[in-house]
C-alpha cells in the first residue's frame, strides 16, 4: 500500500486548513512524539486512543498535541472542543521549527478520503508497535495528569 500523499512543507493557511487545527490536533509518528518530548513540549501533549486497524475492538494508545485545556491529560475524544495548543494567530507554532506532526504535514484541504484512511492506517500501525508503546509509557510516567475528584 503506497501513500500518494505529499508533504505540505509551506503550510497551507486557507480557511479550511486552519479550521482543522481549530477542531482537531494532528497525530505524530511515535518518533515525532519523542522528538516533541525531548524538545520540551511533553507537557503540551495528550494521550489519545485509536481503534486498531485489525478489528477495531482493541484500542491503540497514541500521543498527540493537546487540545487547549487537555494538556497532560486524556483526549476529550470529541472533535471541535477547543483549538490545538500549538495554534497561535492561525499558524502552527511547530511548523517553522520543523516539528509539525506527520498528519499535519500531509493532511490538507485537498487530500482524499482514501488518502486520509491510508495515512491513519500507517500511523496506527506505528503506534501499535513496541516503540510506540515505549514512548506512550515514557510520557505517561512523566506527564500524565489524572484528576480524581
Amino acid at each position: 500500500m503506497a501513500l500518494t500523499l505529499i508533504c505540505n512543507e509551506e503550510g497551507c493557511t486557507c480557511k479550511k486548513c486552519i479550521e482543522m487545527c481549530k477542531t482537531y490536533a494532528c497525530l505524530p509518528t511515535p518518533l515525532e512524539a519523542e522528538i516533541l518530548i525531548n524538545a520540551g513540549y511533553g507537557d503540551r501533549l495528550m494521550l489519545d486512543t485509536r481503534p486498531s486497524t485489525k478489528d477495531g475492538k482493541l484500542l491503540i494508545l497514541t500521543l498527540m498535541p493537546a487540545m487547549k485545556g487537555f494538556e497532560r491529560r486524556i483526549s476529550p475524544m470529541q472533535i471541535g472542543i477547543s483549538d490545538c495548543v500549538f495554534l497561535e494567530n492561525d499558524r502552527c507554532q511547530l511548523h517553522d521549527l520543523g516539528l509539525k506532526p506527520f498528519e499535519g504535514r500531509v493532511a490538507r484541504h485537498d487530500t482524499t478520503e482514501d488518502d486520509d484512511k491510508k495515512m491513519m492506517d500507517l500511523l496506527k500501525r506505528m503506534w501499535a508497535s513496541q516503540e510506540g508503546r515505549r514512548i506512550v509509557d515514557m510520557w505517561t510516567d512523566k506527564y500524565l495528569h489524572i484528576d480524581c475528584k
